[in-house]
C-alpha cells in the first residue's frame, strides 16, 4: 500500500497558524529559485527539444538550499504541528516541499532506503515578538517515478478519459479506494517517499504505508491520507 499525504483536519491547527517571510533576503532566495529553474528549462529545451518530457526532467532535479527561506516568522498562532503542508517558498511548478518537526524528521530518516531521494533543509522559526521558537526542516522529496497503473479506474488523464500515454498527466476519477487506485509495485516497492510525475508532482507526496503507520503510532500531528493506493 501507499498513501498520498495531505494536511490533517485537526482543529487545533486548522487555520490557527501562519508562517511568513520577514527578511527580504529570504524573498530574494525564493525568487532566485524561480529564475534558476526557468534558465534550466531553456537550457534543456535548447539541448533536447523534447517538449513532452520537459516536466518530468525538471521535476526530478534536487532543489537547493539557496532557493529556500532560512528564517520564517509565526505571524499567527503560538504553536506548530509536526507536519506543515504549505509555507513561503514551498514549491516550484514541478515539485513541492513539506515542513516537518525535528521528531518527524528523525522518524522519516529511520525509514529511508537506498532507493529514496530527499533532502532536509533547516529553517529557523521565530515567534511574533522575534524570539526563537525552534528549528523545523523543509522536507524536499525529489525522487520522481512514473508508477501509476494505467488501468486504474480511479485515475483519469488530465484531458479526461483513460490514462494511456507514457508520462501523460492524471488526476482522481470518482471514488478513491485501493481497489481503484493502483501503483506498479516494481516501481515503488522499495521507496518510502516519492512524487509521481503523472499525479500532480507539484503538490502530492506519496509515502509507504509503513512510514504512514509510523507517523500515526508516534502521534505526529496535522496529517492524514488523501488517498490510499494498492501496489500490484
Amino acid at each position: 500500500m501507499a498513501v498520498v499525504l495531505r494536511r490533517g483536519a485537526d482543529p487545533k491547527y486548522w487555520y490557527t497558524f501562519q508562517l511568513e517571510t520577514f527578511d527580504p533576503a529570504d524573498d530574494a532566495r525564493i525568487q532566485a529559485g524561480g529564475d534558476w529553474l526557468h534558465a534550466e528549462e531553456i537550457a534543456y529545451m535548447e539541448e533536447t527539444e523534447d517538449y513532452k518530457k520537459l516536466g518530468f526532467r525538471m521535476a526530478e532535479r534536487p532543489w537547493r538550499a539557496e532557493f529556500l527561506p532560512q528564517k520564517l516568522q509565526l505571524s499567527e498562532g503560538s504553536d506548530l504541528p509536526d507536519f506543515i503542508n504549505a509555507f513561503p517558498g514551498c514549491s516550484n511548478k514541478y515539485a513541492n516541499g513539506k515542513m516537518v518537526s525535528p521528531r518527524l524528521k528523525a522518524l522519516i530518516e529511520t525509514h529511508q532506503t537506498d532507493e529514496d531521494g530527499w533532502q532536509f533543509f533547516p529553517v529557523e522559526i521565530l515567534n511574533k515578538d522575534g524570539s526563537a521558537l525552534g528549528t523545523y526542516y523543509i522536507w524536499w522529496v525529489h525522487k520522481v517515478v512514473d508508477g501509476l497503473d494505467e488501468s486504474s479506474e480511479g485515475v483519469k488523464s488530465a484531458g479526461g478519459g483513460v490514462l494511456r500515454a507514457k508520462h501523460s498527466r492524471g488526476s482522481y476519477a470518482g471514488k478513491r479506494s485501493p481497489e481503484r487506485l493502483r501503483l506498479h509495485k516494481s516501481v515503488v516497492g522499495g521507496l518510502s517517499a516519492w512524487i509521481d510525475y503523472r499525479f500532480f508532482p507539484d503538490s502530492k507526496i506519496f509515502i509507504s504505508d509503513t512510514l504512514f503507520q509510523g507517523m500515526e503510532e508516534a502521534g505526529m500531528t496535522s496529517f492524514e491520507a488523501e488517498s490510499v493506493w494498492s501496489e500490484v
